[in-house]
């Protein structure tokens, strides 16, 4: 462009809105002005259009149905004179299936990079751009007089357009992508640095330097350091405990956790993060108010100084081998794991919330396991936070379990974001794998959108009460879709039969802050009733509810846990428990009912419970 040459006012325009609506939507730009191309540069259509996350949308207004490709299903909209015999090398396509009589090409959009493909009975190219696949075995259909020859294009994300005049069948392939990386809080400072000793010993307080100095002189340590204090310092507390680093076992955004002994040879977990200068520790603090059977217990911490002289917090906790992540690795875990490890995390979550502690990074990297056992880790984001207690950073907690409030940037809220990450994680049990799976912000909204439906006005007002940014704007303008929910046996599959189960995470995972279900309360969820009967592994204190728990939740909450420590059923559960009894005779070969045949003294409950967990069956009651 030649110098002193204006660019049109229209061209200004198109520049301007593709670029907004990419921001808008977290899309590239060339997807993004796609869709303004699309629907006509109307903003509204090409925002819901993107937002959609449906793979391929049909956007020329005529009858169009897209389905999967599968044998006996019927290849024209209305007419079932015509159906798909065998599928080919082309299983896991989707039909597009239009009138048999339409000649007007398709035109769709398509989210992801897309393989078109066409059937004909001609060689010759069916549109421009389409090329015949040769060494692939194509679709075989109903009264289909010769073998067919299957044409394909390639399209990338943004407008497709299929030929239909002359072919036989249309097909389309989504190019996945690769699964996205577990996304983290922030990045590691620049300054972060691993704590260095010499032979990877760390003592209590400035003592380190001191005693370190003094091996290689021959001189007390005590005395060393009084010189270099340049005084007296009898008053000064002595070193109290050595830790010598073994391993690294995790590193994290603000610190590096290593495995470490300490002079007794108990195995430890010491986790090294750079201190400022009267910089108190808010980790530290949480743990210390925090004693629960099933939140890390914190047993040391000390500062000390690294080679370059800067000061490095150290805090010593006890050491919990395994994390949730590991354990799941992928797969559903069993029922009666789920509902172990469901009720323990819980049960962390209620005392936290007597305590007026909101934890705000609960995902299953933090959630520690060491066999039945659960831990709760990682309080380096945790904050006292009190009803009205003022602002705090809505930048935290983890993408994938970060509560729909925090992703509209909210700075005022609550303590339920809590009570949905601990939702995530227990669906994640559930589910193998995260259940909202975003790659930026406001996809991570909209995967939560297609599971959970539109939001109402009032849901949206609920999640930012002061109506501001850009995304809770556009978030009202979806509550207008008014998009289906799916149902939570969809969502999670594994768990179908499990009412209760499923029960569970609804009343966590909502939109309304408020409507979500209080740890304490949760602890009630009928999901939990078997917890004392089945005779499965749990820790010694799985009912050893303390006072900030209890506290929490209403009065018939609390008589009711109290039961579930009594290993008290309510008599509906206990008449059903004894009817499920009688069917178990299809377990006869089972270790627990041959010892009734043996005269086993025990009762025939507990046959029964044992039976049910020996066949990795799990009663829904």
């Amino acid at each position: 462009m030649s110098e002193g040459m204006t660019i049109p006012t229209q061209l200004k325009i198109a520049r301007t809105a593709s670029q907004d609506m990419a921001l808008q939507t977290g899309k590239c730009r060339t997807v993004a002005r796609a869709a303004l191309n699309a629907v006509d540069d109307d903003g509204d259509a090409a925002f819901k259009l993107l937002m959609s996350e449906l793979e391929l949308t049909v956007i020329d207004g005529l009858d169009c149905e897209i389905v999967p490709l599968a044998a006996k299903t019927s290849i024209w909209l209305g007419d079932d004179t015509t159906s798909v015999r065998s599928v080919g090398a082309f299983s896991g396509c989707l039909m597009l299936r239009v009138a048999r009589e339409r000649t007007q090409e398709l035109r769709l959009f398509a989210l992801e990079a897309v393989d078109a493909c066409v059937l004909t009975e001609s060689k010759e190219p069916i549109a421009l751009g389409w090329t015949e696949l040769e060494y692939t075995e194509a679709p075989d259909i109903g009264n289909s007089s010769s073998d067919g020859i299957v044409q394909t294009r390639s399209f990338d994300p943004g407008i497709v357009t299929v030929p239909v005049s002359g072919a036989s069948l249309l097909l389309v392939r989504v190019v996945r992508r690769s699964a996205p990386v577990p996304p983290k809080n922030s990045r590691m400072p620049k300054r972060l640095k691993a704590v260095r000793r010499g032979p990877s010993q760390v003592e209590l307080g400035v003592e380190t330097a001191a005693a370190e100095e003094a091996g290689s002189s021959g001189e007390s340590p005590s005395k060393k350091t009084k010189e270099k204090r340049g005084g007296d310092n009898s008053s000064a507390p002595p070193a109290k405990k050595r830790y010598q680093k073994i391993s690294s076992v995790g590193k994290g955004a603000f610190g590096t956790v290593y495995l470490a002994k300490d002079d007794t040879g108990m195995q430890v977990a010491m986790k090294c993060v750079q201190k400022d200068v009267d910089h108190r520790s808010r980790e530290v603090d949480m743990l210390t108010k925090v004693h629960h059977p099933f939140v890390v217990r914190l047993i040391d911490s000390f500062v000390s100084a690294d080679e370059a002289e800067d000061q490095a917090l150290n805090i010593v906790m006890e050491y919990v081998p395994e994390n949730l992540h590991s354990r799941i690795a992928g797969k559903p875990l069993r029922v009666a794991d789920v509902r172990s490890f469901s009720f323990q995390l819980l049960r962390a979550l209620a005392h936290l919330d007597g305590l007026e502690i909101c934890h705000r990074d609960i995902k299953p990297e933090n959630v520690l396991i060491e066999g039945y056992t659960l831990k709760l880790g990682d309080f380096g984001s945790a904050k006292v936070l009190k009803d009205g207690s003022g602002l705090s950073s809505s930048y935290i907690c983890s993408r994938w379990w970060r509560a729909p409030e925090l992703v509209l940037g909210t700075t005022d809220y609550t303590r339920s974001v809590d009570r949905w990450s601990c939702g995530c994680v227990i669906a994640e049990m559930m589910l193998g794998i995260p259940i909202f799976r975003g790659k930026s912000s406001w996809g991570q909204m909209y995967q939560i959108i297609r599971a959970l439906g539109s939001p109402t006005l009032e849901e949206v007002h609920a999640l930012n009460p002061c109506g501001e940014g850009r995304i809770t704007q556009h978030l009202a303008k979806l509550a207008d879709t008014e998009r289906r929910a799916m149902s939570w046996k969809e969502l999670l599959p594994a768990f179908a039969a499990y009412s209760d189960a499923l029960d569970l995470v609804a009343k966590l995972l909502t939109f309304d802050p408020s409507a979500r279900c209080r740890p304490g309360e949760a602890l009630r969820n009928n999901f939990f009733s078997l917890l004392p009967q089945m005779r499965i592994k749990t820790p010694d204190a799985m009912f050893s509810f303390t006072e900030e728990e209890l506290s929490t939740c209403q009065a018939d909450t609390r008589t009711a846990l109290l039961n579930l420590a009594n290993g008290a059923l309510p008599d509906r559960r206990r008449q059903r428990l004894k009817a499920f009894s009688k069917e178990l005779v299809v377990l006869d070969d089972q270790p627990a009912l041959k010892r009734r045949r043996t005269g086993d003294p025990r009762s025939r409950g507990d046959e029964v419970a044992e039976a049910c967990q020996t066949a990795w069956i799990d009663l829904d009651l």
